[in-house]
C-alpha cells in the first residue's frame, strides 16, 4: 500500500531563466501596477509637507519640508478640523452601513425571486458598474455649470466654477473661513 509520502513526487528546482519566463513577468507587472496606483498618494503626501504650497514648484521630495501646514490646521480654533473629520467619518460610516443593508436586501431579492424585468435589471446594474464614477464628473460639471448659483468649495476657498484638480485633495493651511460659511455647512 502506498502512502501519501510515496505519492508526492519531488519537483525539479526552476532555473532562473525559466522562473523569469513563467513567473517573473507577473511580479514585474504587479510591481509596476502597485507603484502606478500608489504614486498619486505619495505625491499628495509630499505636497502636504511642502511649506510653499505652490503647485508649479511641487516636487516629489520638496525642498522646504515642514509640518507647518499640519500645525495650522490642527491648532486653528476657528476651523475645528477634528470635529469636521469626526462628522465626515460618522456620515461615511452611516452611509456605508445603509448602502450595505439596502444592497444586501436587493441582492437577495434579485438572486432568489424570479420576476419580470429581472434580467434587464441585472444587465443594467452590470453595465453601470463597468464604468467608473469618475467619468460622470465632467458630465455633471457641464450640466451644472450653466447655473449662476453654483459654487464649489475646495481646499483653497469658495469658487463660482471649478474643475476637480490637486487642490481639492490637498491639506492647505489658509486664512480662517468667513463666518457665513460656518452656518452654511
Amino acid at each position: 500500500m502506498t502512502t501519501i509520502e510515496q505519492v508526492i513526487v519531488k519537483e525539479k528546482r526552476m532555473t532562473t531563466s525559466r522562473w523569469l519566463r513563467v513567473l517573473g513577468w507577473r511580479h514585474l507587472v504587479a510591481i509596476f501596477s502597485i507603484s502606478f496606483a500608489l504614486f498619486p498618494l505619495v505625491w499628495m503626501a509630499s505636497a502636504s509637507f511642502d511649506q510653499l504650497g505652490l503647485v508649479s514648484a511641487q516636487k516629489l521630495i520638496p525642498d522646504n519640508i515642514g509640518l507647518d501646514n499640519y500645525r495650522k490646521i490642527f491648532n486653528n480654533p476657528e476651523a475645528p478640523y477634528f470635529i469636521w473629520y469626526r462628522n465626515a467619518v460618522v456620515i461615511s460610516l452611516a452611509n456605508a452601513l445603509l448602502q450595505m443593508a439596502i444592497g444586501a436586501c436587493a441582492s437577495y431579492a434579485l438572486s432568489r425571486f424570479r420576476f419580470q424585468g429581472r434580467k434587464v435589471t441585472l444587465l443594467t446594474i452590470l453595465v453601470v458598474q463597468m464604468f467608473p464614477q469618475l467619468l460622470s464628473v465632467t458630465a455633471l460639471f457641464v450640466l451644472l455649470a450653466g447655473k449662476d448659483s453654483l459654487h464649489w468649495l475646495n481646499a483653497e476657498g469658495l469658487f463660482d466654477r471649478d474643475i476637480a484638480d490637486h487642490g481639492d485633495f490637498k491639506i492647505v493651511a489658509t486664512t480662517p473661513t468667513p463666518k457665513w460659511l460656518h452656518s452654511a455647512i
